[in-house]
């Protein structure tokens, strides 16, 4: 009787046996390990395309981060680049208006500040003339202020010499007067003075006179040419300054003269002196307001100039004292 295999259905002979089990069996050892092996070809495949995305994408957020940091950093380096030239130009800018200032306070201390004096209307002769001078005197009266301002002149003229040689003059009778009395004061008898003796006193009582004039112009002109920084200012123009101060010094002396020709002769030394102090105050006021120095550094020049003018007389008394035999 034939036999036949019981799972594959294979006709058998005696005693033969079939090995489809065995062979079904390597068969789906070897395509599962073929499938194995294919899995894991895949899943290796899988993870290396897996692995090289997220190399890929951590390459990518590396070189993002590390863009981002250098672009940041190149944005904090420019921002301090920026302002470390904004402040380098700041202390440039600083240094160059310092060094600017120096320079001209250094042109100030070397050359003054540019003394420059106004310019006044030189009036000529017109049939009017007695009526403009009866007016300017009726002025000096009524208006002082204006008048001192519209009379100033830094130019010297026959006008300012006429003044001043009047003021001079009348120090000087002023003076002969004085001695006179003194004399009378001491005999008890009025002197007759000899023509010698009389030229003698008017020429010492004008010269005492014409020392303080010129020694207090020289006080104005030294403070106001190196405490006030007028380097371009001249003597001859600050002694130009002084004629309307001269005219009331005339005034005073005018009025202290006859005094002396009596009695009253402390009333007139008292009315020359305050008339001599009044009038080196007004000439200081006259040279401020020819150098245009302010109601406060005009009184400053005022004090300075009293000050520094008695501690000359001061000097030059002592000096004199000091050459006189003992």
């Amino acid at each position: 009787m034939a036999r036949y295999c019981f799972y594959c259905g294979k006709e058998l002979s005696p005693g033969e046996k079939c090995h489809c089990r065995e062979r079904t069996y390597v068969t789906s050892a070897r395509d599962g390990a073929a499938d194995q092996r294919d899995s894991e070809a895949d899943t290796d495949q899988g993870y290396a395309v897996h692995g090289a995305q997220n190399s890929a994408s951590s390459t990518s957020g590396t070189s993002g981060k590390a863009s981002g940091a250098t672009s940041s950093t190149a944005d904090s380096s420019y921002s301090t680049s920026t302002k470390h030239e904004q402040r380098q130009a700041a202390r440039e800018a600083r240094r160059q208006e310092k060094a600017r200032r120096k320079q001209e306070k250094q042109q100030q201390q070397s050359s003054g500040t540019g003394y420059t004096h106004r310019t006044y209307e030189n009036y000529r002769s017109t049939p009017g003339q007695g009526r403009q001078v009866f007016a300017r005197i009726l002025n000096f009266i009524i208006a002082p202020a204006d008048t001192l301002k519209t009379g100033l002149s830094p130019t010297w003229s026959p006008s300012h010499t006429v003044w001043f040689v009047l003021a001079v003059s009348l120090s000087g009778l002023l003076y002969v007067n004085l001695y006179r009395w003194t004399i009378f004061l001491v005999v008890g008898k009025m002197p007759v003075l000899t023509a010698g003796r009389f030229i003698l006193s008017l020429l010492t009582g004008s010269a005492f006179v014409f020392g303080i004039l010129i020694l207090y112009t020289f006080t104005l002109w030294l403070i106001a040419r190196f405490l006030f920084r007028q380097g371009r200012f001249p003597f001859s123009h600050a002694l130009a300054a002084g004629r309307s101060a001269w005219k009331y010094l005339v005034i005073f002396l005018a009025l202290a003269l006859p005094s002396t020709l009596s009695a009253g002769n402390l009333y007139g030394i008292v009315l020359a002196v305050i008339g001599l102090v009044f009038s080196i105050i007004l000439h200081a006021r006259l040279v401020a307001e020819l150098t245009h120095l302010d109601d406060n550094r005009t009184i400053q020049l005022i004090l300075l100039s009293i000050i520094v003018f008695a501690g000359l007389c001061s000097t030059a008394t002592l000096f004199f004292n000091m050459m006189q035999p003992v």
